[in-house]
């Protein structure tokens, strides 16, 4: 479950100093390919973003987020090519753009919406 306290404390710490990149801030093929992979849900989603905001340029700028049950995330690129790679990486995670993706506007500017989905009962157990 998303830990509501998790949430609050990822909202107003200060970026972490976690690079493992070539000295300018780009993100390393390893990093790109851990977002492309990530096996994303509701429940691991708080982590998930705080990995995005770690190898994210300006995340106090270009990343977003807002509510508790319903989770509005914004990414902004800034034009900058380390979050552009990023955000390339992320739409090949099919499952995290299938399910979260809400729009995407000119500019480099995304939109998601993540809500915890309901769990649908088996045939057996409708009956």
């Amino acid at each position: 479950m998303l830990d509501e306290q998790k949430l609050d404390d990822w909202i107003t710490r200060e970026p972490d100093d976690y690079w493992e990149d070539d000295q300018e801030g780009y993100p390393t093929e390893k990093q790109l390919n851990t977002v492309q992979k990530w096996k994303v849900n509701y429940d691991n989603m708080g982590d998930f973003i705080e990995y995005l905001r770690d190898i994210w340029h300006f995340p106090d700028w270009g990343i977003r987020l807002s509510g508790k049950r319903v989770l509005k995330l914004e990414l902004h690129t800034g034009g900058w090519s380390g979050n552009e790679d990023i955000m390339a990486a992320l739409r090949k995670n099919h499952l995290f753009w299938a399910l979260y993706w809400e729009r995407s506007d000119r500019g480099g500017h995304y939109y998601f919406t993540i809500r915890k989905f309901k769990k649908t009962l088996k045939a057996e157990e409708r009956n």
